[in-house]
């Protein structure tokens, strides 16, 4: 279904190995989760680290989305023209929403910190979190 997206060099599959993953059973007990709910969110912060590795020399810009985000047709232009219009050296990274981590855009030079961190803290608290003390 998808062989012409990667045959153009559109669509990258990538998978990281189980060497990259910590031991992600007995995770503190924070916050009222559960374990499975622990394990989850530990794992969305490991997750955001590999995938922040694997893209840090791809372009200028990285734009972390979750999942579930639907794009209306301007979002790319629009996107260009918020980043574009940020003193470039300044920040660190940008809230494209308003809410959480849903999507938050960083310089690709940042991200070898920014995944250290992510993977350093990934029991410690959920990812939006993590990016709000980054802020």
């Amino acid at each position: 279904m998808f062989d012409k997206p990667i045959k153009k060099g559109l669509l990258i599959v990538i998978e990281a190995t189980s060497d990259f993953y910590p031991a992600l059973e007995n995770i503190k007990t924070k916050y009222g989760d559960t374990d499975s709910r622990r394990t989850w969110r530990s794992k969305e912060n490991v997750d955001a680290s590999f995938v922040m590795c694997f893209c840090k020399d791809i372009s200028e810009y990285y734009i972390h989305l979750e999942d579930d985000v639907i794009s209306s047709p301007s979002f790319v232009p629009k996107l260009q023209a918020f980043i574009n219009g940020q003193p470039k050296e300044t920040w660190l990274l940008l809230d494209v929403a308003v809410q959480g981590s849903i999507a938050k855009v960083y310089h690709s030079r940042d991200l070898s910190n920014i995944a250290s961190y992510f993977y350093l803290m990934y029991d410690e608290m959920p990812i939006d979190w993590l990016m709000e003390y980054l802020a």
